[in-house]
């Protein structure tokens, strides 16, 4: 993956709740080998890699962006029940996540 909008290009992609999931819907860790779907802050770890320059500028601005934005951090408004796939789209290709 290069970045999220790739990874997030269906709505299965994305999840709430767990950090990642495989396709049945079960919960798994980021880097388990049939993890299919992430939440936002999983999605990064799986794009970027968890301790690279990249994952931290990106995790850094939706961190900043939604305390900003929203008053809640990145769990809280991924698992939030208002949030939509379409407002998870919207952010990644805002943010250029």
């Amino acid at each position: 993956m290069k970045n999220l909008q790739e990874l997030y290009n269906s709505p299965d992609r994305w999840t709430k709740d767990a950090l990642a999931r495989k396709m049945d819907g079960t919960r798994v860790p980021i880097d388990h080998p049939e993890a299919y779907s992430f939440y936002l802050f999983g999605g990064l770890i799986f794009t970027y890699g968890e301790h690279t320059p990249e994952f931290k500028e990106k995790i850094d601005i939706l961190r900043n962006y939604t305390l900003n934005v929203f008053n809640e951090g990145v769990i809280t408004y991924n698992n939030d029940v208002d949030t939509s796939f379409e407002d998870i789209q919207r952010l990644v290709k805002e943010l250029g996540l």
